[in-house]
């Protein structure tokens, strides 16, 4: 069966972007109903899976200036309401709802690197420290008003079987032009013909799916591999 694989990238071969992009694109985020105490936050702090209560949200840290269509905020998939409403009746395809709750007051295309040679005092003295961006920047409020609705594309989880009898699945490819990725896991047939999107350290989109969403995948800030399982 054809599903895609996605992910981040830096698109390291074009040198036009780096850790500022990739944040202020895709953000980060965490569940509200994840441990207050961030010692204790898993990666399933991050994210809803199939089968998990989804009446809380998720909160997201990101760029309020700017919104794509699709982002992947750690290990989270978000669609804008735009397109949500596309996919919103896709067969087997649930949702959560997805908040934000910090809003940074800057965006950074690709390409430009002003960020380092600002003169505003935050980033002056946070400069050499682009990676913990969405920590150290200001909250903005004003943007909340015209932030999008959101929603939280959930997928099954291959590593939180519901009873099923597994068989192994090993999917081996490369997925950034500078790294190897090579999963195996254990899940029945039947998941992958009932549920259009499976995680499994990176998403995998069932063919169908992935048609709906392809326009609004950014390949600048998305690996996007073809796969069979």
């Amino acid at each position: 069966m054809k599903f895609i694989a996605l992910d981040t990238t830096m698109n390291w071969q074009s040198k036009q972007m780096d850790v500022v992009h990739k944040l202020l694109f895709h953000g980060a985020a965490i569940r509200a109903d994840a441990p207050t105490d961030p010692a204790h936050q898993g990666q399933g702090s991050c994210a809803h899976d199939v089968g998990d209560d989804l009446s809380h949200p998720l909160l997201l840290t990101r760029s309020g200036v700017f919104v794509p269509p699709l982002f992947k905020p750690r290990v989270a998939l978000v669609a804008r309401d735009d397109l949500y409403q596309r996919i919103s009746h896709f067969p087997n395809l649930s949702f959560a709802d997805a908040l934000p709750q910090k809003l940074l007051n800057l965006w950074k295309p690709i390409g430009d690197f002003s960020f380092y040679e600002s003169a505003d005092p935050v980033i002056r003295r946070n400069v050499r420290r682009p990676d913990t961006l969405l920590d150290w920047m200001p909250n903005d409020p004003s943007l909340f008003a015209t932030f999008p609705k959101c929603k939280e594309l959930v997928a099954y989880n291959v590593h939180k079987p519901q009873g099923e009898v597994g068989k192994t699945v090993r999917v081996n490819f490369v997925m950034n032009n500078d790294r190897k990725t090579d999963v195996e896991f254990e899940c029945p047939r039947a998941v992958f013909e009932t549920h259009p999107l499976i995680w499994s350290s990176v998403f995998f989109l069932r063919h169908d799916l992935f048609d709906l969403l392809q326009d609004a995948i950014d390949p600048n800030h998305f690996a996007i591999r073809p796969v069979e399982i």
